[in-house]
């Protein structure tokens, strides 16, 4: 596994408790995956998500079906009547493990939750939007 897909690693001596001082030794074992929040926070089912943190990024095309039907989406149409988009989210597919054809989806992709930069677009002037003065992902050339 890349150093680069871990965000927050502790000793597992650490995580046993019992009240006393941690001390600064033993293995360290990955605890959360955060390089796409959302993947994990919003389209990964609660029961799911010690696995998908502990999996490595090379599997997580096991974790397909909660991408494309997100439970989260589901419960709030349930509880709360809200409209959802339907079924199968292929945009969050895009977005969470492959990256988006022509933008940042590599050739050859395996499916997986990865940050991904694509350093041949250039960097717009000024930021698209309604000039609120907020931060913005996509520039205008």
């Amino acid at each position: 596994m890349s150093p680069n897909t871990r965000i927050l690693c502790v000793p597992s001596i650490h995580l046993q408790g019992g009240g006393e001082d941690p001390e600064s030794m033993g293995q360290w074992v990955q605890v959360s995956r955060l390089g796409m929040p959302l993947a994990n926070e919003a389209a990964i089912p609660r029961g799911m998500k010690d696995r998908f943190n502990n999996s490595l990024p090379i599997d997580d095309g096991q974790f397909l079906s909660y991408v494309v039907d997100p439970e989260r989406a589901r419960l709030l149409n349930t509880i709360y009547g809200l409209t959802v988009p339907p079924t199968p989210r292929d945009d969050l597919v895009s977005i969470f493990l492959t990256g988006i054809p022509g933008v940042n989806m590599p050739p050859g992709v395996t499916p997986s939750e990865q940050l991904r930069l694509n350093m041949a677009i250039k960097p717009g002037a000024s930021p698209v939007g309604q000039g609120d003065g907020r931060s913005q992902l996509l520039c205008k050339g």
